[in-house]
Order: structure tokens, then sequence, then C-alpha cells
């Protein structure tokens, strides 16, 4: 399931373009730096630069 999350976030999901026909593929740029996006997001999650707040 994690695998498929992140080929959708970096590769955009097809039922996007269905939904919306007039929204256009990623180019391979956008593609790469949503790539780069999704991996961060997975190893470090949404916290920030400075990591976990200390609790």
């Amino acid at each position: 399931m994690t695998a498929t999350i992140l080929v959708d976030m970096a590769y955009q999901d097809p039922l996007d373009r269905l939904l919306n026909p007039d929204a256009e593929a990623p180019d391979a740029e956008q593609t790469d730096q949503r790539l780069d996006l999704a991996i961060a997001l997975f190893l470090h999650g949404a916290t920030g630069p400075g990591g976990p707040p200390d609790a």
C-alpha cells in the first residue's frame, strides 16, 4: 500500500486525469520533483527540516 501511495504521489494517479480531462500529465522535471518530495515525506514525515519537536 505504501508503494502505491508513493507512485501515485510521484507519477500522478490516472484517475485524476479521468476526472479532469483538461489536466496535463506532469513532465519529466515535475515527476522528478514529485518523486523527491514523495520519498522525503515517506522517510521523514511532514515534520519540517528540523525534524520532530522534542517531547
